[in-house]
């Protein structure tokens, strides 16, 4: 019973809609950056600080756009 109230209030305080679908497009994006290594690399290692700002700021505008969230919200769970 106790780990329901957990997850209510988790979820009344805007954890579903905000930072999971950020956690989402932060790790999504990250991994193709480190992947492709696109803005280089420094002694055969990918820039992981440029790509961790550049997914930083990737995810934020997403969660920025509410339809983008809402469709994320609907797909996700199945």
């Amino acid at each position: 019973m106790a780990i329901q109230d957990i997850f209510y209030q988790l979820q009344g305080s805007g954890l579903y809609e905000i930072a999971l679908p950020f956690l989402l497009i932060f790790t999504i994006t990250f991994a193709i950056l480190e992947k492709t290594k696109i803005f280089g690399t420094k002694n055969n290692e990918p820039r992981s600080n440029i790509n961790a700002v550049i997914s930083v700021i990737f995810g934020l505008l997403i969660v920025n756009q509410f339809e983008i969230v809402d469709r994320l919200n609907l797909f996700l769970p199945k």
